[in-house]
């Protein structure tokens, strides 16, 4: 498929590419939404991504 898609013969490249990537997904440790909450790092980005959203839904520009 990838040979098909990308019109070349050698894709030993990007087929290591995509087997590391999948290795790193494996290895990646999930949290919980309190989980992050709690996190003082990204505490503030979240809550101003929540923010900008619900004004997003009470001012009607997802309508648009």
């Amino acid at each position: 498929a990838f040979q098909t898609f990308l019109g070349k013969d050698d894709v030993s490249h990007e087929v290591e590419e995509v087997l590391a990537e999948s290795r790193v997904q494996r290895n990646t440790k999930l949290v919980s939404i309190l989980q992050l909450l709690k996190t003082r790092a990204v505490r503030w980005q979240i809550v101003t991504v929540i923010v900008t959203m619900g004004c997003y839904q009470l001012c009607g520009l997802n309508a648009v």
